[in-house]
């Protein structure tokens, strides 16, 4: 690409995001709302998906395909980024390539089975990541590949198709079904799981009618019959010869290490294990057929884990992938997932995407995954973008049009805060016993302090059933039906309270209520780690003596209906019934008629034809499950789905949420989150947007694209965030001053000192932090978050690190985000919300000072204005052999606003609330009499559009635009801002005068800040992402990221 034809690209980009950026002022929006206002902040847009067609694909192929029946979206990012021109012809029966199949399903299976002739530098066979969201239809597009494979007579005619629960089976054989496999011998499913133990010396193919076909397993089962690995690791130190290559004496570390794990899977799954057996079913190293890993993220968790409770191995389920793909380096290995990559390290079982090893930028995964972990979004973002473009990688979603996500608040009642209070109490109590009496110090505290965090997540959720059980009524009442997802089902604890009644198998026996999960969970560390306390029986009276609620689940079946009224899709075998004319409580299977693994099918299906309106949905129903507003099914009504407890981890969350949002709806969900005023749960959102940021880059090529607006506000672990909690923690100790110059000031001290003079408002505040500082530090320091005690030191790495050369007095706590939301948990409620809102004060102040020193890296697209100058251009990277270069081109960006253009964005909001104080406004300066003009557009505090309760109680605030500078750092409070500047008279709003005021201003750069830099990288990024980190490095510059806005302005010459 030369230097005009980039600069051109550039400008038609900036151009985009202008009109984008003037849309959304106008309220415009490209993706459904989620926020009460439209934005004003500082240009930041929401443009997150573009649409997906057919069109190029038929024009290619020469033929009309069947529309997909949904509209179908990919991130804006993405979209951006072509696949390659294949030369693959699909040989699948015409019947199914025109009717059995959609245009955007034959994409999928062209573009895999096209990467799938090509093999990777190692000489394995490259495979193809699927990350197609809920809704495209991922189950037709895998048995439409493997029936392209298995007609082909690859594979000995068979194919291997792995998935998350037992109950897919009978999904996969209906997706051949669909697709009219079934027409075609040898296409026919074989479902392992019924197939059973083999009998010594029996093959699997020695199985009557297993010589062909489509051998379904769950990864439960692949990882059967194997060998603890614990006593794999005991052998290797035990004989560590027979882990060695003498020949890889001086090889690189790296190679050694790939051959210890070969050594150690050979181990593992030997010929006794499902895998060896499946693996010989296949045909060995020669097998080419289809090697399906769907729901692929079960095999996250691929590399261990270092923290302060010690070494967190890799899953079995891990292993048994990456071993599997070792053994059959010819086989054609498809991913499929929506949530494959929650985080850098879970792309690690992804062996067949050529991201590292030879002829990659990466010598080996770990080199590959640390970068990933060090550089953070940004380059996450151009991994997925340079997967895509390479052929390798494909991620549509349904659209989301008509899709609503709103957030329900709830208060916590008075009676409910005092339990939480003594509740907190208690748990100081539990934690000073374990401490000093459990037997085990060790284990006792990781057992006490997750026990804690489940406690309080029970009484969270435990909360919400009042509110709940209301608005399901509700909606019920309003001819919508209900969807509430949990992650708790309670069941472990229910089964240890009839385990003590001795009643576990007797259906007749009476309790008096529900299990209480939460109280279960309290009294069980106090037995096994308090025993030799000599508090040990009053604790035990305390937490018996608490009333806390009864398992969530249990009743709001009971509140909402019954088992006849509510179909529950979970795991748990039984569960507590409550007899309505007794009164009393007995615990029942949840079927008689039929097996465990067909009772989540039978429930599903009678919410699908309305027999039951309300459905009850656990982590174990998250996946494969259908429950949207299907055109087939009876129940067309609104699925109103309620999240009353969110997930631990991103890919459940997406996941479940999936389960009303998927293709052939007649009707969208209505996603409703439920969020009480506790602090503390912030912890929850606040971790899973995070992890659905990282999802978002990894699998869409956008950190908002599987996040959305729902949850995007809750995520403040950012590196503004940390630099925030390392001040927090350091004012606390009292090593810094609360009030230096800039200081944060908390929402609920500025709602206590709002009504004072300004100086009268320093005085109330430094008495009020004098209060604050020092309660809040010993709240945090009784629940093991602040603390300088040496003997915590070896704890936690990080800690040890940072205090090693320092004395008491100056050591710092250097406990992570997630570590304070956790233990903030167990602080009083009101102190909770104290010591988080001066958190995310300090972190808003952080944000103010790096936008103030042009050093802000805001995530998603920032606001480019003004003209593009070129400046130079340079190749990074050639290779001549692979046929690829990488480019880097430098400009400079004009980041002041010209008045015409301000004029149109005052136009824009003034046209959308004609009550807004938005307008130019003058400050004069005192000493030299000097007139600086703004544009100030009024805003709420997070720099919406102002509401009713925003000019009430809440207060407005003003987003100030300066000629010569664009968008200021934040937004300033009214009543400040009313005491520095005045308003331009109405006359002149619009004028010569004020056009010639304006201009004067910008052309002034008094601080040599108008002007940007700018670099544009074009080409093949992958190849050389590490020299152009080392080259942003060098001259300072944040990580390359990629820019949404660039939908349809192919970057790459």
């Amino acid at each position: 690409m030369d230097a005009s034809l980039a600069l051109k690209k550039f400008q038609l980009l900036v151009e985009q995001q202008k009109r984008m950026m003037l849309e959304e002022k106008l309220g415009i929006r490209h993706t459904q709302p989620a926020h009460a206002g439209q934005d004003i902040g500082d240009g930041l847009d929401h443009v997150y998906f573009a649409p997906v067609t057919s069109e190029g694909l038929e024009k290619r192929l020469g033929i009309k395909l069947k529309p997909h029946p949904d509209k179908v979206s990919e991130a804006a990012a993405l979209s951006s980024v072509q696949t390659p021109v294949l030369q693959y012809s699909l040989g699948l029966p015409k019947e199914i390539l025109l009717n059995g199949i959609s245009a955007l399903q034959v994409q999928a299976v062209h573009l895999a089975c096209a990467r799938h002739e090509t093999f990777l530098p190692n000489g394995q066979r490259a495979g193809f990541y699927l990350g197609d969201g809920p809704g495209v239809g991922k189950g037709r597009q895998i048995a439409a590949l493997v029936t392209e494979n298995i007609l082909r007579k690859r594979g000995n005619e068979r194919a291997m198709w792995f998935s998350a629960s037992a109950d897919l089976a009978v999904d996969a054989t209906r997706d051949f079904r669909d697709i009219g496999a079934y027409k075609y011998d040898p296409i026919r499913i074989h479902d392992l799981r019924k197939i059973g133990k083999l009998r010594a010396g029996l093959k699997l193919e020695e199985v009557k009618g297993l010589d062909k076909g489509v051998l379904f397993s769950t990864y439960n089962l692949l990882i059967s019959q194997s060998t603890k690995f614990s006593s794999v690791k005991t052998m290797q130190k035990s004989d560590p010869l027979k882990f060695s290559n003498p020949e890889l004496a001086g090889a690189d570390i790296h190679v050694k290490k790939e051959y210890v794990e070969a050594v150690c899977g050979e181990m593992e799954f030997g010929p006794q294990s499902r895998l060896a057996q499946i693996v010989e079913w296949c045909g060995g190293e020669a097998f080419d057929g289809a090697l399906v890993f769907d729901e692929c993220h079960k095999a996250k968790n691929c590399t261990a884990k270092y923290g302060e409770r010690g070494a967190q191995m890799e899953s079995k389920t891990s292993r048994a992938v990456i071993e599997l793909q070792r053994r059959l380096p010819n086989a054609r290995v498809l991913y499929v997932s929506a949530t494959g990559a929650t985080e850098a390290s879970n792309l690690g079982y992804m062996q067949r995407l050529g991201l590292w090893g030879p002829g990659t930028s990466f010598v080996s995964k770990d080199e590959f995954i640390d970068l990933l972990q060090q550089q953070g979004i940004s380059v996450m973002e151009l991994v997925a973008m340079e997967l895509k473009q390479a052929g390798f990688f494909l991620a549509r979603t349904l659209s989301y049009e008509g899709v609503t996500y709103e957030q329900l608040p709830i208060e916590v009642s008075p009676e409910y805060k005092e339990l939480y209070n003594r509740s907190c109490a208690l748990w100081l109590q539990i934690w000073k016993a374990v401490d000093k009496y459990s037997e085990d110090r060790k284990k006792g505290m990781s057992k006490m302090w997750g026990g804690h965090l489940r406690f309080f997540r029970q009484l969270l959720t435990a909360c919400k059933i009042d509110d709940i059980e209301a608005f399901a009524k509700k909606m019920l009442a309003e001819g919508h039906c209900i969807v509430i997802g949990l992650q708790s089902t309670g069941e472990a604890r229910t089964e240890a309270m009839v385990r003590e009644a001795g009643a576990a198998n007797d259906e007749n026996f009476a309790f008096d209520s529900f299990a209480d999960p939460a109280g279960l969970i309290m009294t069980t560390i106090i037995e096994e780690h308090c025993r030799a306390s000599p508090d040990y029986q009053q604790l035990l009276n305390s937490a018996n003596s608490l009333n806390l609620p009864t398992n969530p689940l249990d009743d709001l079946i009971d509140r909402l209906g019954g088992p006849d009224k509510v179909a529950e899709l979970t795991g748990r075998r039984k569960r507590m019934v409550r007899d309505p004319d007794a009164g009393t409580f007995h615990y029942k299977a949840r079927a008689h008629d039929m097996p465990l693994n067909e009772v989540n099918i039978a429930e599903k299906n009678r919410f699908q034809r309305g027999e039951k309106l309300v459905a009850i949905i656990s982590d174990a129903a998250s996946t494969g499950i259908s429950l949207q507003a299907d055109r087939s099914v009876a129940n067309q009504r609104v699925r109103v789905h309620i999240t009353a407890e969110l997930a631990w981890s991103a890919d459940k969350t997406v996941q479940q949420l999936g389960r009303t949002h998927r293709s052939n709806q007649l009707q969208p969900p209505r996603y409703v989150i439920l969020f009480t005023d506790v602090a503390g749960e912030h912890r929850f959102a606040g971790a899973v947007a995070k992890r659905l940021e990282l999802l978002g880059a990894l699998t869409h090529g956008d950190r908002h694209a599987a996040c959305q607006d729902a949850l995007a506000s809750f995520n403040v672990d950012d590196k503004y965030g940390q630099a925030a909690l390392a001040e927090m923690y350091k004012i606390f100790l009292r090593r810094s001053t609360a009030m230096a110059p800039g200081y944060a000031v908390p929402a609920w001290m500025e709602e206590q000192t709002r009504h004072l003079a300004p100086e009268q408002q320093e005085a109330e505040r430094q008495r009020i932090f004098a209060e604050f500082i020092p309660v809040a530090c010993k709240l945090l320091k009784e629940v093991d978050v602040i603390t300088t005690d040496y003997k915590f030191l070896g704890r936690e790495t990080e800690y040890r690190t940072a205090n090693a050369n320092l004395p008491d007095s100056e050591k710092v706590p250097t406990a992570s985000f997630n570590k304070l939301m956790n233990r903030l948990l167990g602080v009083r409620i009101e102190f909770q919300r104290k010591i988080f809102d001066y958190f995310t004060a300090l972190q808003e102040k952080h944000i103010r000072q790096a936008k103030r020193e042009g050093d802000f890296a805001p995530p998603g697209i920032r606001h480019l204005s003004g003209a593009i100058k070129y400046v130079n251009d340079s190749v990074l990277l050639q290779n001549q052999q692979a046929g690829h270069s990488t480019s880097l081109f430098e400009y400079k960006m004009d980041r002041g606003m010209i008045y015409e253009k301000a004029l149109e964005v005052l136009k824009a909001e003034l046209a959308e609330n004609e009550q807004s104080r938005s307008g130019f406004y003058v400050m004069t300066h005192g000493g030299t009499g000097n007139e600086q003009y703004v544009l100030a557009m009024e805003c709420n505090k997070d720099g919406r559009r102002v509401t009713k309760a925003d000019r009430g109680k809440k207060g407005t605030y003003m987003c100030i635009i300066r000629p010569n500078a664009g968008f200021s750092a934040g937004n300033m409070a009214y009543q400040e801002f009313a005491g520095k500047y005045k308003r331009v008279k109405a006359d002149r709003q619009e004028s010569d005068w004020m056009e010639k005021k304006w201009q004067e201003e910008y052309r002034k750069d008094p601080g040599k800040k108008r002007f940007t830099d700018l670099y544009l990288i074009t080409g093949a990024i992958m190849p050389a992402l590490q020299p152009t980190l080392k080259l942003f490095k060098r001259l300072k510059l944040e990580n390359p990221r990629a820019r949404q806005a660039t939908a349809h302005i192919p970057l790459s010459g």
